[in-house]
């Protein structure tokens, strides 16, 4: 009862429904008891499009952010965690999403950004935990051959690729 009276007012969820299917350039049929079944295909693509075009958002949204400097740079690798164990395609994505845990936190404007841990005061971001950091120097020497990273080869050698 209350359905038909939504459907004959073309209200609510009904209305929701006709704009997706507009916007989505699905065929849009009256719904009724004839058509609930025939309306599963049309509800599916209609879920597709709403999770494709949520992603391209969210993506846009990140690259276009102000906070992140790494981010907006990265490219998509399909294959990027092929033959990698779990641990090292966590540490990967936290390094790539600079969401390791360091004193830079844009926000949180009002707390100090530096480094406490080498004492060069810098501000302790994911550029500068991976390529400057003296803890992390063996590794670096082992991995890039050199003592030091530039931001350039942090994003050629350890984002991107």
């Amino acid at each position: 009862m209350i359905a038909e009276i939504v459907i004959t007012r073309n209200t609510l969820w009904y209305e929701t429904l006709k704009n997706l299917c507009t916007r989505f350039d699905i065929p849009f049929r009256k719904l009724n008891n004839n058509s609930v079944i025939a309306w599963e295909g049309k509800l599916n693509a209609i879920m597709s499009k709403l999770g494709i075009e949520e992603m391209i958002t969210a993506q846009s949204k990140a690259r276009n952010g102000i906070h992140h400097k790494v981010y907006p740079k990265l490219t998509y690798y399909p294959d990027y965690f092929s033959n990698r164990q779990f641990g090292d395609i966590e540490l990967i994505l936290k390094a790539r999403t600079e969401t390791l845990c360091l004193n830079y936190r844009p926000f949180k404007p009002d707390t100090s950004h530096l480094c406490t841990l080498c004492n060069l005061n810098q501000v302790e971001d994911i550029v500068h935990f991976v390529s400057v950091y003296p803890i992390l120097t063996p590794y670096r020497l082992k991995y890039f051959n050199k003592k030091n990273l530039t931001e350039n080869d942090l994003q050629l050698t350890v984002f991107i690729n």
